[in-house]
């Protein structure tokens, strides 16, 4: 004789149901998370911003410590960097390279300056790049 099962073993619980749509919702928005990204966040170009660190002497010159940050899903490679410093009449010109600077990243490089920037007006902004 076969033993009867009960019903609460053979239908699903509430546990379970809840689980599953649980899973449903994520599987959901990863697949809307793709696809934004990979359509509409990566047509915006690079959106590149250099910011000063820190300023100092580094032997017989001095050290601008500079951070560009990639606020854009785009990556840029090949950002180059310009710093000009302007003291009196005359300017000192100084460029950092980047090789490859990754969406919403942050990368660090430095600029070199013979005069100190404390002592006259910087300026600092990234010039090009190029889409890898």
């Amino acid at each position: 004789m076969k033993a009867k099962r009960s019903s609460s073993s053979q239908s699903t619980s509430l546990v379970e149901w809840a689980l599953g749509a649980a899973g449903a919702i994520m599987v959901l928005a990863a697949i809307i998370y793709l696809v934004y990204f990979g359509t509409v966040a990566s047509s915006a170009p690079p959106s590149l911003h250099v910011a000063v660190r820190d300023i100092s002497p580094l032997g017989d010159s001095f050290l601008v410590s500079i951070e560009v940050t990639n606020k854009s899903a785009q990556t840029a490679a090949q950002v180059q960097v310009v710093g000009i410093l302007r003291i009196g009449s005359g300017q000192e010109n100084s460029e950092a390279n980047f090789d490859y600077v990754p969406a919403f990243s942050i990368r660090r490089g430095g600029l070199l300056f013979r005069n100190d920037p404390a002592t006259g007006t910087l300026q600092i902004s990234p010039q090009s790049y190029s889409l890898p």
